[in-house]
């Protein structure tokens, strides 16, 4: 999988052959993540040999497998803090006050929002298990990624140290829906781009730790996918 989030797992398999496209057995070939040597694997007799990554939360990652003077091509694999594609179940969300009401299918994950009061519904990293605001908490130093495929009302990504808050609603960044949103946080710049455009931007300074929410103003909703959070 290209994309997988802390505890998850991606399976690398590495297929070595000779110039006549032969597979070549018993051969050490040396895998390198972000070019620093990871492990070294042997091929078996068909000249494969498999590696599986546990996630940890670490980025953006290249990987190559190298013997001698051959090298792969470069394996990019997205760790992620946190990650919803938006068209399966994913019980990584702490819903305060149950006032928030999720579904999805196959085009995406609707949030919706009828309980007379503002809904909010809390991202929590693994492998923490959702139980409460207090263990919503990510380390300051993100960028948050996803589509806006619709909205309605007053809907926004919240982040907050419990002090300093940073937000802004889709309609003043004048999405209308379909765009491709990436918000970049910091200890002192906090940044959202729009379709890559830089569309706001604040220098508050946030504490180590932060929160990453969806609020949802009552009778409103928001659909989204692919929602990743990956360090910096």
């Amino acid at each position: 999988k290209p994309i997988i989030q802390t505890q998850e797992t991606s399976t690398l398999e590495i297929t070595a052959t000779d110039l006549e496209t032969l597979p070549m057995p018993n051969k050490e070939i040396q895998l390198l993540k972000n070019n620093t040597l990871l492990d070294t694997l042997t091929t078996d007799s068909q000249g494969k040999a498999t590696y599986t990554y546990t996630g940890a939360g670490s980025g953006k990652l290249d990987f190559i497998a190298k013997y001698r003077s051959l090298q792969s091509e470069t394996y990019e694999l997205l760790d992620c803090l946190f990650y919803d594609d938006g068209v399966s179940e994913n019980n990584q969300y702490y819903n305060s006050g149950d006032r928030v009401i999720e579904s999805h299918d196959t085009t995406g994950k609707t949030l919706s929002n009828t309980s007379g009061s503002t809904g909010t519904y809390y991202l929590v990293a693994p492998p923490t298990t959702p139980s409460s605001a207090s263990s919503s908490s990510f380390n300051t130093g993100y960028n948050i990624e996803f589509t806006l495929i619709s909205y309605t009302g007053n809907s926004y990504i919240h982040i907050t140290d419990g002090t300093v808050t940073f937000f802004r609603n889709w309609s003043n960044l004048n999405c209308v829906g379909g765009e491709h949103i990436r918000i970049e946080i910091t200890s002192n710049t906090q940044k959202i781009y729009v379709d890559d455009e830089l569309a706001y931007s604040n220098t508050n300074t946030l504490a180590d730790t932060t929160s990453i929410r969806w609020n949802l103003a009552n009778n409103t909703n928001l659909k989204f996918k692919d929602l990743k959070v990956y360090p910096v």
